[in-house]
C-alpha cells in the first residue's frame, strides 16, 4: 500500500484539499483495503488508476477518509455566544455551518435559536460527504448523538421513535443541506453573505494552501462584524488582518473587522 500513498496524497490534494498525511496510517491501509476488496481488484497500482478514473470511486475514499465524531451542541459555550450575538440583529440572520457532518451542529444552531425566541433565521449546511447529507436530512439519530449535559432537548425537540429520535420538522425547516467542497472554488459562487459561520475542525485536515483559500472565501462571505467559529487548535492559524479573537475565552470565535471602525 505504501508504493500509492504518495500518489494518492498528491491526488486528494488536488482534487479535494485535503491533506490524508494527518490520518492514521493504518487507517489509511485498512480504508483502501476495503475498497479494493469492494471492487474486486488485488494491486494497489490498479486501484490508484481506477481512483484517478473514476470519480465515483474517489468520492468513496473520501467518504471512509472523513468519518467524524459529533454530537448535539458539541462545546457548548459558542452555541451561547451566538444566541447572544444573534439577539442583537435585525432582519433575517444568515448562518453557514460547514461541514455539516451528520447534522448535529446546524440543529444545535437552530435548537439554540430557537430557545431564545429568535426565529427569523435560516442555515445553509454543507459537507463533502454524501451519506452525512442524506443522514443529516432525515433528521434521526441514536442516543450517541446526545451527550449527558444535552438531553433535556430531546424532550423538546425530539420524538422518539424505537431505539431512535426523530428532531422536530420546526427545526429541520430551518436547515437547507447540500453536498460539496468548501475547498472547491465554484463552491461559494451562488453563496449569500452570512453573518455568522461555524467551520469547525475542517482546517486541521486542510494542506496549507487549501487552509489559506477556505479562510478568504469564508471572510468574503462574512459580513462585516460577523462571527467565524474555528475549532479551538484552529483559532490562531485563522487570525488574518480581517479576522481578529472575539476575546470572549472557549467559544474560539473570529470577529470580521467593520471598516473604518
Amino acid at each position: 500500500m505504501r508504493k500509492i500513498i504518495g500518489p494518492l496524497h498528491e491526488l486528494l490534494a488536488q482534487r479535494t484539499g485535503l491533506n490524508i498525511k494527518v490520518c492514521a496510517e493504518a487507517q489509511i491501509d485498512s480504508v483502501l483495503r476495503q475498497r479494493m476488496k469492494c471492487l474486486e481488484i488485488g494491486d494497489s497500482g490498479d486501484y490508484l488508476k481506477n481512483i484517478c478514473q473514476n470519480s465515483e470511486e474517489l468520492q468513496e475514499l473520501v467518504e471512509e477518509l472523513t468519518v467524524s465524531e459529533t454530537w448535539f451542541f458539541r462545546d457548548r459555550l459558542p452555541f451561547e455566544l451566538l444566541a447572544e450575538e444573534a439577539q442583537k440583529k435585525r432582519g433575517e440572520i444568515r448562518i453557514l455551518s460547514a461541514p455539516c457532518a451528520t447534522g448535529e451542529e446546524p440543529y444545535s444552531i437552530a435548537m439554540a435559536l430557537i430557545l431564545k425566541s429568535i426565529r427569523d433565521f435560516q442555515i445553509d449546511a454543507i459537507d463533502i460527504s454524501a451519506r452525512a447529507i442524506e443522514q443529516a436530512e432525515s433528521g434521526v439519530y441514536t442516543h450517541h448523538s446526545f451527550r449527558e449535559d444535552n438531553k433535556e432537548i430531546r424532550d423538546i425537540f425530539f420524538t422518539q421513535k424505537k431505539n431512535n429520535w426523530q428532531i422536530s420538522d420546526s427545526v429541520r425547516s430551518k436547515v437547507h443541506f447540500s453536498q460539496g467542497n468548501l475547498c472547491a472554488q465554484n463552491s461559494y459562487a451562488v453563496m449569500p453573505e452570512y453573518d455568522f459561520i461555524f467551520c469547525r475542525n475542517l482546517m486541521i485536515y486542510l494542506l496549507p494552501q487549501a487552509r489559506e483559500r477556505l479562510l478568504k472565501n469564508l471572510c468574503n462571505h462574512l459580513r462585516p462584524g460577523g462571527l467565524l467559529f474555528t475549532g479551538h487548535s484552529e483559532l490562531l492559524s485563522a487570525q488574518n488582518n480581517n479576522l481578529h479573537d472575539c476575546g470572549v475565552r472557549g467559544t474560539f470565535a473570529l470577529r470580521k473587522e467593520v471598516a473604518g471602525v
